[in-house]
């Protein structure tokens, strides 16, 4: 990790999630007290983000950030995270951010690892069976949707509409992989600055551990690259993605610690 590497992923976090925020019909984009609000205004909590614009100084200092991100959230009434950047903590703050941040009815919820390529590694695992579409109209939209809820455990529902809304897929570049006629993964590339960001990479339960979302990652980056000229990638990764990534020639530069109200 190199403190312009930290600041790269912490920018490209924010302006991914300040993407987002755009695409949706409401969304909004502000910026107060060290914080930016990235908020869909949306039902789905992922799309309704908050992050920290400048490192943190101090314990006083997260604490007020802390009240005025809560505040708005409050005035907003979406469902919502915050991904804190631990590398981007005072020296000796990181152990006492939870408890701070409970505080304010905030939990952890868990961490995602800021990574980088300037290549991928070749491609060495064999894929078959395997169709990828471009997402281009309502059906592959919400099969986005409906693939990383079914990954990550949650409800369809509340990201189905978001999802399908299609100015949110301006600029980005989305691949869903069919298996006898069924969307089983996904992934989505957009650019971010100078780099191509990874994003919405998942697989149905029933079909994990088959290559799909490294081949439905590749494919979107591919494409992304070919219109944009873009070649170094960033992500942030779940625990479970990690290796995969790692295998596909990507470094890891730093840590978020994902926050979320707690129930």
């Amino acid at each position: 990790m190199t403190p312009v590497e930290i600041e790269e992923s912490n920018e490209q976090f924010l302006g991914a999630f300040e993407r987002f925020a755009r695409g949706c019909p409401n969304g909004i984009v502000r910026e107060f007290n060290g914080v930016a609000a990235l908020y869909g205004r949306v039902p789905l909590f992922l799309f309704n983000c908050f992050g920290f614009v400048t490192p943190v100084e101090s314990d006083d200092d997260l604490r007020s950030r802390a009240d005025s991100l809560t505040r708005f959230a409050r005035r907003e009434r979406h469902p919502y995270f915050v991904g804190s950047c631990v590398e981007r903590l005072a020296p000796g703050l990181a152990p006492q951010a939870d408890e701070l941040l409970a505080e304010f009815g905030l939990a952890p919820v868990f961490q995602w690892t800021g990574m980088v390529a300037d290549e991928l590694a070749p491609d060495i695992r064999p894929c078959e069976g395997l169709e990828l579409r471009p997402v281009w109209d309502a059906r592959t939209r919400i099969a986005v949707n409906d693939i990383n809820s079914y990954a990550y455990g949650m409800d369809v529902n509340p990201g189905r509409e978001t999802f399908n809304c299609a100015p949110l897929w301006r600029d980005m570049f989305g691949v869903v992989g069919y298996v006898d006629g069924q969307p089983v993964s996904t992934a989505t590339a957009l650019p971010v600055g100078p780099c191509l960001y990874v994003a919405m990479v998942a697989t149905h339960p029933d079909h994990q551990r088959r290559g799909y979302a490294e081949a439905c990652m590749r494919e979107a980056l591919r494409w992304a690259g070919e219109a944009t000229g873009i070649r170094r990638t960033a992500l942030h990764a779940t625990e479970a993605g990690k290796p995969v990534y790692l295998r596909m020639g990507y470094r890891e530069v730093a840590t978020f610690q994902l926050y979320a109200e707690q129930v």
